[in-house]
């Protein structure tokens, strides 16, 4: 992704993003979100990984209960270029 956004327009995707899409029954939506969090995860790579956890993570812990937030908050690192699983993560 060439183009130059804010924190705050990510932040604004990041917002919009179902985090659920994997479980939806309909193939569009869970297309639409795994297309959206692709692009997520390009706009990401601008910004530094403690501002992309802390916005991501925050959303998280906004829209889902407790009990399944830790599955869907920011466990990648960027390596090369590409994002890979932080083992570390908790």
């Amino acid at each position: 992704m060439s183009e130059k956004i804010t924190l705050e327009d990510f932040e604004r995707r990041v917002k919009a993003h179902d985090l659920t899409f994997a479980y939806s029954d309909d193939g569009s939506v869970y297309s639409r979100g795994s297309a959206d969090l692709y692009a997520i995860q390009e706009m990401a790579k601008q910004f530094p990984i403690e501002d992309v956890k802390r916005i991501w993570n925050a959303m998280v812990d906004a829209f889902l209960v407790e009990s399944v937030r830790p599955d869907f908050y920011w466990k990648l690192v960027l390596v090369n270029g590409n994002w890979v699983h932080d083992k570390t993560a908790a």
